[in-house]
């Protein structure tokens, strides 16, 4: 697992991206399910999380490549910092969390989207 703390404008898009190998040989990750979840608390339930996002359709399965993402919208009005992590659950119900840190939302300047 990774420990990443990442420092994001408010209103940013999120886009974390992973290619799984072993050995130098890319792990194809079909049928592989990934949560982004991010929380104000590490002991806050799931269902108070500020955002929760499950991928299930991968960039590129068979070579092993995936991005997590959470768009502008998603991530609108946070400010402070929180903490997230990015969890695969494999077949046979395996779990394992590959990143995890903070994220600091800081204020910009530019409102406008047009």
């Amino acid at each position: 697992m990774t420990s990443t703390n990442l420092v994001l404008h408010r209103g940013d898009s999120l886009d974390l991206y992973f290619e799984f190998t072993r050995d130098g040989v890319a792990v194809p990750i079909s049928g592989w399910v990934f949560f982004l979840t991010i929380k104000r608390n590490v002991t806050d339930p799931d269902a108070s999380a500020v955002v929760s996002k499950t991928v299930t359709t991968h960039t590129l399965a068979s070579l092993g490549k995936t991005t997590v993402s959470a768009t502008a919208l998603d991530l609108d009005g946070l400010s402070g910092v929180y903490g997230y992590d990015v969890q695969v659950k494999k077949p046979g119900n395996k779990i394992k969390t590959v990143i995890s840190g903070s994220i600091t939302f800081i204020r910009d300047y530019t409102r406008r989207t047009q």
